[in-house]
């Protein structure tokens, strides 16, 4: 009559015999990394680099804190303002999806329309057709009710006019015009700033 059990012994022994080997590579690793420890000496040229990489280690350390401390400080220093100041944020770090959404809706919304009606740059707009010869309507992504608008011509001998949307809360109605007076297509820039 066979045991059972025998059958789960073999599992258990291929088990151990695992954990002995692995003992006796981590034991001979373990020793050769100390060998190779002892064999490492330090010259004097090699202690003057490490002190020099150390020296100016810790000013740069001190700078970086300086610069950290606007942020990390329960209140700001006397003549300290929150946050980084523009001369230590590298060009083009600041994008706009970066920004979180309440910061993001605050940024100025803007268009570059061609004299067609065209879109050709622009942000947070989402349209800009011309109604008829002169006018258009440049639609922003969320109201400008309650924002100012700028516009200016592109080129010379234009004239611009913008004035908000009495039927469309998140639009702006731009009318352009040649030095004459009479309305013209032209290409304009327009910009809301929102409070």
């Amino acid at each position: 009559m066979s045991n059972p059990r025998a059958g789960h012994a073999w599992p258990v022994i291929a088990a151990v015999a695992v954990l002995v080997e692995a003992a006796a590579l981590f034991g001979r690793a373990t020793t050769e990394r100390a060998e190779a420890q002892s064999a490492v000496v330090s010259t004097p040229e090699q202690l003057r680099i490490n002190q020099r990489i150390s020296q100016a280690a810790v000013p740069r350390s001190n700078r970086a804190l300086d610069i950290l401390r606007p942020l990390t400080a329960p209140s700001p220093s006397p003549g300290d303002t929150n946050g980084w100041r523009t001369r230590e944020i590298r060009d083009g770090a600041i994008t706009e999806r970066k920004l979180a959404p309440a910061l993001r809706d605050e940024a100025a919304m803007f268009a570059s329309v061609a004299a067609t009606g065209s879109l050709t740059a622009g942000r947070g707009v989402t349209g800009s057709p011309q109604l008829s010869q002169g006018e258009y309507v440049v639609t922003f992504e969320r109201s400008v009710a309650a924002c100012a608008a700028w516009v200016q011509p592109v080129g010379q001998n234009a004239f611009v006019q913008a004035s908000a949307s009495s039927v469309q809360t998140d639009s702006v109605l731009v009318t352009t015009s040649a030095a004459g007076g009479d309305r013209s297509d032209r290409s304009f820039n327009v910009m809301v700033l929102c409070p």
